[in-house]
């Protein structure tokens, strides 16, 4: 959890520049967009109010269904987005899509041999989109990407 955390601090201080997004998203889910207008939007279950859930959704023709896919908003526009992979899933396209950060790397986290996990995080300074993978295990695969300012104001509310 420590490393999540200096993770997100190290993100925050370098995305504090402007700079242009590299990665929109992926599908119709794309962050800075309204929720409400996307055509699926009702299929999902809202929680707390600027967060909804939905257990299975096809993300788009190329990488096919995910599983638990959760979507944050803020007054109705996105700025976190994660899910897991399911048993069609193609990962090959969505690490190809991590391939858009090629231009700016935030930190290169070297792989622990005693760790149940590895993380792999890409950054253009603006989007963050990280992928973690349980070693050793079936369990799904975690992605995640999200808006950096906007993730660090909303834990600085709190």
């Amino acid at each position: 959890m420590k490393i999540i955390y200096l993770i997100f601090i190290l993100t925050f201080f370098i995305g504090c520049n402007d700079k242009t997004r590299n990665f929109e998203g992926i599908g119709q889910i794309k962050l800075g967009s309204n929720f409400d207008s996307l055509p699926s939007s009702k299929l999902f279950k809202n929680h707390s109010g600027n967060e909804y859930t939905i257990d299975s959704f096809k993300l788009s023709n190329e990488i096919g269904f995910v599983k638990n896919l959760n979507i944050k908003t803020d007054n109705g526009i996105i700025y976190d987005v994660s899910f897991n992979n399911s048993e069609t899933t193609n990962i090959s396209a969505i690490d190809s899509l991590m391939k858009n950060f090629h231009k700016f790397n935030l930190i290169n986290i070297a792989e622990n041999k005693s760790s149940p996990i590895q993380i792999f995080e890409e950054t253009d300074g603006v989007v963050d989109f990280s992928k973690i993978v349980t070693k050793n295990n079936s369990q799904p695969i975690d992605y995640r990407y999200f808006d950096i300012k906007k993730v660090v104001n909303k834990a600085d509310e709190n």
